[in-house]
């Protein structure tokens, strides 16, 4: 056995390449209605969001902003919530302002 491993005998070498395929037309415009919901956010809220997102660890995000995690954390809820109060036509929801302290 170990001498048709050591001869390579029925093992083969592949190298896999990976094929980026372009997106759909329906893909496309899911992420540019996306892509406008972040109009609906100041540039700090823009940032925290993106932020997490990209799965930045908590901890990294509050030093950015130069507050505690859980202020970061309740920042990034009121962004979530003035998204969603858009999106349900309420925009004159009143969300409590988190980063106030911050900045």
């Amino acid at each position: 056995m170990a001498s048709l491993c050591s001869r390579g005998m029925g093992v083969r070498s592949k190298t896999i390449t990976s094929m980026t395929l372009p997106p759909s037309p329906q893909a496309i415009e899911r992420m540019m209605e996306t892509m406008r919901w972040v109009f609906w956010l100041e540039e700090e809220q823009r940032h925290l969001v993106w932020m997490r997102a990209k799965d930045i660890d908590w901890k990294i995000i509050a030093w950015r902003l130069a507050c505690h995690r859980t202020t970061a954390w309740r920042a990034w809820q009121k962004a979530l919530a003035t998204v969603a109060a858009n999106l349900n036509g309420a925009a004159d929801i009143d969300v409590p302002d988190c980063l106030s302290e911050v900045t």
